[in-house]
Formats: structure tokens, C-alpha cells, sequence
């Protein structure tokens, strides 16, 4: 048996040219983004609490068919919710709807998808105000595009340039150059 040792030339990222650094960023573009759960879920929960709302998931893909639901999601706070929609709390339907109830449905659909949608007894058993019933879905439809807004923005940030960096950075990564191309050692 022969033991054969071969030596790397081993760089850190600041030791790089710009060519070679801007070459890396381009290869990891999704380093800071390839695992699951690269998006800040503890936020979106926070952020759903501010409207009465609780989930176990937030759902989404950007790609195929671009949607966002949230999953095995109640409402926690119907005073909160109703009041984010700003509904005054005084009215008849207003009072019905706390005493009654509000829950949030999820339609699933095939290849993934799905939508939230408000469900009461009130306005579904007695055929009220469709109105009001447009209102509570447009309200959950509008919380779920925020999130969405949210999601994309930390995607963008977490493939810019500036994060990718920062990450290789920060993580001491080193590189070497194999076949003509760095790659983390």
C-alpha cells in the first residue's frame, strides 16, 4: 500500500481576489437559505399574535404556485382579531361573532397548495351579511400576503451578496481551489 499526500494552497475569503470572491457568492448563493427552516418563524408567530392568531405552521412556496397558508391555525383573541380588521367591537354583529365564535379553515388543495379562510356559525347557519364574511376573509388573506412580504424580504436579504458574505465570514470558512474553482475546505 502507498500513502500518497497532497498539499492545498488553503485561503481564507478576504485573502481572495474580487473576481474569485464575487465567483464563491455566485456558487453559494443559497447557503444562508438551504435548509428548511432558514425563515424566522418565531417572528411570524409573534407577528400573527399582534391579530388574535395562533399556528403550528406557516406553509408556503414561491416557486410553482406561489402560496402561503398558515396550518392548524385558531384564532386565540377574537376582540384582537375583529379590532385588526377594525371592526367596531359595539356593533350586533360585532358582539355575535365574539359570543358565537371565529375559526380559521384550511381548504388544502392538490401539489400542496392551500388558503385560510374564516369560518362562523354565525354568518355560514344564518346566511348574514356577506359583506362581513368577504371582510374576515379578505382580513386573513391580507395577514397571510403580509407574512409573504415578510418571507421574501428575508430571502432576498439572506441571498444578497452582503449576507452571504457575512456568513462565510463569520463561519471562518476557508477555501481551496480545485479544477479551477474555490471551494470551502
Amino acid at each position: 500500500m502507498e500513502v500518497i499526500t497532497k498539499e492545498y494552497k488553503v485561503f481564507s475569503f478576504e485573502e481572495l481576489e474580487e473576481e474569485d470572491k464575487q465567483q464563491i457568492v455566485e456558487d453559494y448563493w443559497d447557503i444562508n437559505t438551504e435548509y428548511e427552516d432558514w425563515y424566522d418563524i418565531k417572528y411570524l408567530k409573534e407577528k400573527l399574535k399582534e391579530y388574535g392568531i395562533k399556528t403550528k405552521d406557516i406553509c408556503f412556496d414561491f416557486g410553482r404556485g406561489s402560496y402561503l397558508y398558515l396550518d392548524e391555525s385558531f384564532i386565540t383573541d377574537e376582540r384582537k382579531f375583529l379590532k385588526s380588521m377594525g371592526v367596531d367591537l359595539r356593533t350586533k354583529d360585532a358582539k355575535i361573532l365574539l359570543e358565537e365564535g371565529i375559526s380559521i379553515d384550511t381548504d388544502h388543495f392538490g401539489g400542496g397548495c392551500a388558503k385560510n379562510s374564516i369560518n362562523t356559525y354565525y354568518i355560514r347557519d344564518l346566511s348574514r351579511d356577506d359583506d362581513l364574511e368577504e371582510g374576515l376573509n379578505e382580513h386573513i388573506y391580507s395577514i397571510c400576503k403580509e407574512l409573504a412580504t415578510i418571507i421574501k424580504e428575508q430571502y432576498d436579504y439572506l441571498t444578497s451578496r452582503e449576507a452571504i458574505e457575512e456568513t462565510i465570514i463569520s463561519n471562518e470558512y476557508q477555501f481551496v481551489k480545485d479544477s479551477g474553482k474555490y471551494k470551502i475546505f
